[in-house]
């Protein structure tokens, strides 16, 4: 299997599993379906061709887990873990949410494990408490064929609350720029009161089942969206209630080399992140037209 091709593969995977004695396994986070879902994650915003030429020379994806035990607060039964994958370097954390916010009568509850973290990671020797779990390339290669098709996108009520989060924090964005006499870079919107009546165009990168945020390019604008919550994003109790985060990036002003000039600043994309969100959005994502 050569490198280009497993690139392919690893972007085409999206849901289902393989049969493996491991697949019935009373860990969510053995679970070979979800597992999938968090290389293609990876692979997706975090993993090059390099990384694919070692799974193609090992034959094999290895991933240690282990579920861990978080203090928390009488009411909350939320759930935290972490996978290591050490042929590639990086961990990620993840979160089960299950939680109340009896103010607003809001039960959060995440059906599945949900990526909040990627870091690098590099140890030879599995830590202890971790329990292995590995999947050949030939899965892989099964999995991505028949799933390839597969992809899924904001619409309807989550797409609505997105565009209303958006506009706010453009708004706030124009505001804050306005007030320390900063210039306010809007791409082809030559005015704030534009907003409403100028056609949009974006470019959606498509939702993951791992992972509760979306990419969103807004052409328009010349900015990248980040849209996330705690919450599943397709739970309508996530509307009305202001629970959708939503960061800017003006790519004009916001891009660095790397994140060592602005250290200590999350306010940043490095280029090979534009990047990589770019070519979810416009190459593997879908076009949008809104219009008022």
């Amino acid at each position: 299997m050569n490198r280009y091709l497993l690139c392919i593969l690893f972007l085409g995977i999206s849901y289902g599993s393989c049969a493996s004695p491991k697949e019935n396994s009373d860990s969510d986070l053995e679970d070979r379906k979800y597992l999938f879902e968090v290389a293609q994650y990876l692979y997706r915003w975090y993993l090059d061709e390099n990384h694919a030429q070692i799974i193609e020379e090992e034959g094999e994806v290895v991933f240690w887990v282990r579920e861990e035990s978080e203090p928390m607060d009488s009411d909350d039964e939320s759930r935290f873990g972490t996978i290591l994958l050490p042929q590639l370097n990086y961990s990620c954390s993840v979160k089960k949410a299950d939680y109340s916010i009896p103010e607003l009568g809001l039960e959060v509850r995440n059906e599945s494990f949900k990526i909040i973290n990627v870091s690098a990671f590099a140890q030879e020797t599995e830590p202890d408490g971790f329990t292995s779990v590995t999947i050949s390339a030939d899965d892989i290669q099964e999995m991505a064929h028949r799933t390839r098709a597969e992809a899924r996108f904001p619409e309807g009520e989550l797409l609505m609350e997105m565009r209303k989060a958006a506009r706010l924090e453009i708004l706030q964005y124009v505001q804050e720029r306005n007030e320390a006499g900063l210039p306010i870079h809007l791409g082809e919107i030559e005015h704030p009161d534009h907003l409403a009546t100028k056609q949009q165009i974006a470019y959606m990168a498509p939702l993951s089942n791992v992972a509760n945020d979306v990419w969103i390019y807004w052409e328009t604008g010349e900015m990248l969206l980040h849209f996330s919550s705690d919450l599943d994003l397709e739970d309508p109790g996530l509307w009305g209630h202001e629970h959708l985060k939503v960061d800017l990036y003006d790519l004009e002003v916001q891009t660095v080399v790397s994140l060592q000039q602005v250290a200590g600043s999350n306010a940043y994309l490095t280029r090979d992140q534009v990047g990589r969100a770019l070519f979810n959005c416009i190459v593997l994502g879908k076009k949008v037209v809104l219009a008022d």
